[in-house]
C-alpha cells in the first residue's frame, strides 16, 4: 500500500542537509607516537564494526594543521566502497581526523537529522542500488563525493528518525556481539589445531625412487 503523497517524508539531496568532506591524505613519514593528531583510519572503522576496539589510535604531526578538517561529535564516517559499514564518531575530543579514502558526512542544521538515521540510510538498499547505477554510468569504477552528495534522504520527522537511530544502534550491538562470538570461537579452534600440530609426528622428507632427500642434486 502506498501512503498518502501528504504522508510521504520528504526527499533531499544529502548535500542540502549535510556536509560530505573527503579524509585527509595521511603519509606514512607523518605517523609518530609524539604526534598531536589522532587519526580514524580504515581499520579502526572495520574494527570498531566487529566490537573489538579499536584499543590504539595511531598519531601523527601534520605540517598544516590549520587546513584539517577535524571531527566533530555526531559525524558519519564512512568508506566509499562499503557505506553500509558507517561509524558513529562520539569521542570527546577535539584534534581527531578521518584519513584517506574515508570520508565524512556531518549534519549541517538545514533540517532536524539525527546522524545514526544518516549512518542507517547509507546502508540501504536504496543507497546500495543508486550507488550501482553511479557506477555503472562511469568510465571508472570509483565513487566520488558528489555522488554522495546526490543520493536523495528522505526526511522523515525526528520522532521516526529516534526510532531508526535506535534500531540501527542495537543492530549494531548484536552485529558486533555476533562477530566478536565468533572471533573468540576462531581463536579457540586455531588454538586446538596448533596443539594438534605441534604433539603430531614430524613430517618425514619424501622419498622419491633412485633419490637420496638428503643429497642436493
Amino acid at each position: 500500500m502506498t501512503p498518502p503523497k501528504s504522508l510521504t517524508p520528504q526527499r533531499m539531496r544529502l548535500a542540502d542537509v549535510t556536509e560530505l568532506f573527503a579524509g585527509s591524505a595521511v603519509p606514512d613519514t607523518c605517523l609518530s607516537d609524539q604526534g598531536t593528531t589522532w587519526l580514524v583510519r580504515e581499520t579502526d572503522v572495520a574494527q570498531w564494526r566487529s566490537g573489538n576496539g579499536p584499543l590504539y589510535w595511531a598519531q601523527a604531526t601534520l605540517p598544516e594543521p590549520g587546513c584539517l578538517r577535524y571531527l566533530e561529535p555526531g559525524d558519519v564516517i564512512f568508506h566509499p566502497q562499503y557505506p553500509r559499514h558507517a561509524m558513529l564518531f562520539d569521542l570527546p575530543f577535539t584534534r581527531f581526523v578521518a584519513s584517506a579514502p574515508l570520508m565524512v558526512c556531518r549534519i549541517n542544521g538545514t533540517i532536524r537529522l539525527r546522524p545514526g538515521y544518516v549512518a542507517w540510510f547509507l546502508g540501504t538498499d536504496q543507497v546500495k542500488a543508486a550507488l550501482f547505477d553511479m557506477v555503472r554510468s562511469k568510465r571508472h569504477l570509483q565513487l566520488d563525493l558528489d555522488d554522495f552528495r546526490n543520493l536523495h534522504l528522505p526526511c522523515a520527522n525526528i520522532d521516526v528518525q529516534r526510532e531508526i537511530e535506535q534500531g540501527w544502534r542495537e543492530e549494531m550491538e548484536r552485529e558486533q556481539s555476533v562477530l566478536g562470538l565468533f572471533g573468540q570461537m576462531r581463536q579457540n579452534i586455531d588454538a586446538v589445531l596448533m596443539d594438534w600440530v605441534q604433539h603430531s609426528a614430524p613430517v618425514l622428507p619424501v622419498r622419491r625412487h633412485g633419490v637420496n632427500p638428503g643429497v642436493q642434486h
